[in-house]
């Protein structure tokens, strides 16, 4: 994070520093509200991804879900890397509200599609499809500079669909779910 100082924000911002000051006292407080907005887009991503899927399949949402939050980490990849690496250090305890919100999505989504893994919890399975995807994005993101290509994307939601359905579905099932690059699997072919 060279460079990244409360006198080079009030600079690229065009305030004075003065000003800064004013709204944020120092850059801990920058990095904080820059986290909040930026977790506050994805879920409100999520939340429309939800909506426009209602009365759909489980897995059409499921896509719908992922593919919200891979497009609200792709929008600025660099911001996404920075934020996820300071997150720690300045919200100590890091966002709940957000964290809670996201699982109540996932796990209403969960409920809604009669999902029912055996030995576990609608919520616990919420916080690992959580922790599944954005560990997956994160990773995608690192690994491809920025850009999340369709194979990330694809690879993704089979981590995702691999983790709910695998216990749920009939062999024969599982193995329509198996990775085929051909396979048209809605808006990322």
């Amino acid at each position: 994070m060279s460079g990244f100082n409360t006198n080079a924000v009030a600079e690229r911002a065009g305030v004075s520093i003065g000003s800064l000051y004013q709204y944020f006292p120092g850059k801990e407080a920058i990095l904080a509200a820059l986290h909040k907005s930026y977790k506050e887009r994805l879920i409100e991503a999520v939340e429309v991804a939800l909506a426009r899927t209602e009365g759909e399949e489980l897995l059409v949402r499921l896509r719908a879900l992922v593919s919200a939050q891979i497009d609200a980490h792709s929008q600025s990849p660099s911001l996404h890397r920075i934020l996820e690496a300071e997150e720690e250090r300045t919200l100590g305890e890091g966002d709940l509200g957000f964290n809670i919100r996201l699982h109540k999505c996932v796990a209403q989504l969960l409920r809604e599609g009669n999902v029912q893994i055996p030995k576990i919890s609608l919520n616990a399975a919420a916080a690992d499809l959580c922790v599944i995807s954005g560990a997956l994005t994160d990773a995608a993101l690192a690994n491809s500079k920025g850009r999340i290509t369709a194979n990330y994307k694809r690879r993704i939601l089979r981590a995702v669909e691999g983790y709910l359905l695998a216990e749920t579905m009939s062999s024969a099932y599982v193995q329509q779910l198996r990775y085929d690059p051909g396979r048209d699997v809605g808006p990322w072919r």
